[in-house]
Order: C-alpha cells, then sequence, then structure tokens
C-alpha cells in the first residue's frame, strides 16, 4: 500500500502551525516529503494527523532529539531522520555541525548577556559619569572581544 499525503493537506498544516515556513519552503519540503521511502512518509502523515513523532531510532538519531537537543523544527527532523537511512555518514555530518552551531551560538549569547549585565551593574555603581563609564566600556569591549575569540576558536577545532 502507498503512503501519500496531498499538498493541500500539507500546506493547510503548516501553513496553520506556528512554524512560519514561507510558501516556497513549504514547497520544497512537499518535494522532500514525496521523495521520502514510504516508511518516511508514514511518520509525516502521522505527525500531521496529531500522532507525533516516531519513536524510530536511526544511526542513533531520535526525531525527539532532532528537535529538542538539535533545534530542528519536527518537519525538517523526519526528512532528517529519512536522510540518515539514506546517506548516514552526510547526515551525521550536518546534524553534529548544526547541534554544535547552537551550542555555540547559546554560549556566545550566555557570555554577552553576562558581558550587557556586568555594564549595567558597573553603570549604576558610576557616580560621576564620565572617565568611569569610559574605562568600563573598555573593559566590555574588552570582554567582548574575548568571548568571541573563544566562540571562533570552538569553531575551528571542527566537528567531529
Amino acid at each position: 500500500m502507498k503512503v501519500k499525503i496531498g499538498y493541500k493537506t500539507f500546506y493547510s498544516f503548516l501553513k496553520k502551525s506556528d512554524y512560519g515556513y514561507t510558501e516556497e519552503e513549504i514547497k520544497n519540503l512537499f518535494l522532500s516529503v514525496r521523495a521520502m521511502d514510504e516508511e518516511s512518509r508514514g511518520w509525516v502523515i502521522n505527525w500531521i494527523n496529531g500522532k507525533g513523532l516516531p519513536r524510530t531510532i536511526v544511526e542513533d538519531v531520535t526525531a525527539d532529539f532532532l528537535v529538542n537537543e538539535v533545534g530542528m523544527q519536527p518537519i525538517n527532523a523526519l526528512i532528517a531522520l529519512d536522510w540518515l537511512k539514506h546517506e548516514p555518514e552526510m547526515a551525521k555530518y550536518y546534524i553534529m555541525k548544526l547541534a554544535k552551531d547552537n551550542s555555540e551560538k547559546d554560549a556566545a549569547e550566555a557570555d554577552m548577556r553576562k558581558i550587557a549585565e556586568e555594564f549595567r551593574e558597573k553603570e549604576k555603581d558610576s557616580e560621576d559619569g564620565s572617565e568611569d563609564k569610559k574605562k568600563t566600556l573598555e573593559a566590555i569591549e574588552e570582554e567582548k572581544k574575548e568571548a568571541l575569540k573563544d566562540v571562533e576558536e570552538l569553531t575551528l577545532e571542527g566537528v567531529i
């Protein structure tokens, strides 16, 4: 039995969802789903019908991991699982790179929040203003450069 999904159903579901896909993106996602094998298309149909993501493990990866840890949207996670079945090495590389990029981004954002908080605290403590603020801004700029250098070093270390 062929597992099929119609474009109208697929489009309506994604357009009504909060995922924010454009019409062009939905079209490209649909083409990706059409290229999936029957088992994988079944995952998409079940997800659209409210049955959740599959618990299937492909190459030690689950859809839940891709959504919750890597940060993929559910439909992209299902496409990635299908890709893992057919081209595991390439798919794993992409997933690892995406996961690494997300963790570095989170680390950099945390550093920037910390620096901004320190700046606000130092600004409150500074009574006379001009000279102290100038020194504070210089110190914060230096901390910011160090945090960005750390992120660059992490990026240069590689994915695998």
